[in-house]
């Protein structure tokens, strides 16, 4: 909406045409919390979650490509001396800004040269999109060259989720794969912190 790092990420107190309020979702998560019963918003996400399942074959199976491609060209799977030669860190520097224009054909077919300079010129004031490409090159680089790792099939359901730091300290989360690889190299170096379900109520039991 043209706000940048301004805009709005967080619901009003009060509901309008374009959104939802925050003491209704408070309402909705606690009578789930109390009820147990997720059977109404189960069946209206059925559409999301198909999307998202048929999204997640898709990024295994270009991760695997990527995978094979790199081995096919080293000759081998990469070692700890390639990763140590080719951090992410340096992947991003050179290639963060190409990619981006690429993937805005996909955001905006219809105006994407324009949408792709505007970005490239202040990448922070598109803080979600910025995040969202930099998860999506460290899904690119752990398949071609942290191959002791496993392909996640959830890897874009993953770096799409960590994008919401960009306005939040701490993430609580208990998977020890993709997931936590995806935050060490991308958010740990920016101070957010990631808990596991435990650890986090300890926190707020120490907070409180």
């Amino acid at each position: 909406m043209g706000r940048g790092p301004l805009a709005r990420r967080l619901l009003p107190e009060k509901p309008s045409k374009r959104y939802d309020s925050r003491p209704r979702l408070v309402a909705r998560l606690r009578a789930a919390a109390e009820t147990g019963d997720l059977e109404r918003e189960w069946v209206e996400s059925q559409r999301e979650r198909d999307e998202d399942y048929q999204k997640s074959v898709n990024q295994k199976s270009i991760s695997k490509e990527i995978r094979a491609e790199a081995k096919a060209r080293l000759g081998a799977k990469p070692t700890q001396a390639d990763l140590a030669n080719y951090p992410f860190e340096r992947f991003r520097c050179t290639e963060m800004v190409r990619t981006g224009r690429h993937l805005m054909s996909l955001v905006a077919p219809h105006r994407p040269a324009p949408l792709a300079d505007q970005w490239a010129r202040a990448p922070e004031r598109f803080a979600f999109y910025t995040a969202f490409v930099e998860g999506f090159m460290y899904n690119g680089y752990h398949a071609a060259l942290e191959q002791r790792e496993n392909i996640d099939r959830n890897a874009q359901a993953d770096y799409e989720q960590l994008a919401y730091l960009q306005w939040a300290d701490l993430v609580v989360s208990n998977d020890t794969k993709f997931y936590t690889r995806a935050f060490d190299t991308l958010w740990k170096p920016r101070g957010k912190r990631l808990e596991s379900a435990e650890s986090f109520v300890a926190l707020i039991e120490r907070l409180a």
